[in-house]
Order: C-alpha cells, then structure tokens, then sequence
C-alpha cells in the first residue's frame, strides 16, 4: 500500500445520478491527485450533482482546497450541482480564512438571537 493510501481512503459510486465521494483522511500535496481522480472518474456518467462527503476529513491543506475548487468549476461546467457535505473544523476554517467557504458553497448557519 503506497503512502498516500493510507492518508487518504477515497470511495466513489454513482447512485441515483449522483456521484457520491467519500474520503477519509487527510487531503494535502500527496493525496489530492487521488481526489482529482475520483472527481474525473464520475464526470462521464453525468451526474446530476457531485457530492464530497469531508465527515472523515481530519485535514484539508492548500492542494487538497485546489482540488476541490478545480473539482466545483467541473461540476459546474457539467452542468451538476457541487455540494460538500459534513466537513470538519479544520476543513472549514480552511475555507474561511482563505474566503473560499460561499464558493464552496458553504453557508453560515443561522445566528439565533440571545434574549
């Protein structure tokens, strides 16, 4: 098993005309091209949406958010809805700090007033 396998398990199925991503790990230099991959692995069953499940994702470095940046233009120019679901702490500052998270498509939860 190479490196990066064991940073990163990467599962990918089409359900019901959604591809479905789960990783598991971490996504840095290493094993973003393996995310990359999935992503294209998908593309030409036309997906209706392209779902990354980041619930297993512990880190999220630069390559890993250029990945997933590259991976919404791809969605996007195959007319799919991109969506991230569950990402952790690390992921989501990540995306804030670098004010990537609305492009991501993540949006801020509702702020309930105090009082």
């Amino acid at each position: 098993m190479a490196a990066a396998d064991s940073i990163l398990q990467v599962r990918a199925a089409i359900v019901d005309e959604a591809a479905l991503i789960a990783l598991r790990g971490e996504i840095d230099l290493d094993t973003a091209p393996r995310v990359k991959e999935a992503v294209q692995g998908c593309l030409p069953h036309h997906p209706r949406s392209i779902e990354i499940d980041l619930s297993g994702v512990a880190f999220c470095g630069c390559a890993g958010l250029n990945t997933l940046l590259w991976a919404r233009a791809e969605a996007t120019r195959a007319h799919s809805v991109f969506r991230l679901i569950a990402p952790g702490p690390q992921p989501v500052r990540l995306f804030t700090l670098t004010g990537t998270a609305r492009t991501l498509g993540l949006v801020e939860p509702p702020r309930l007033s105090s009082g």
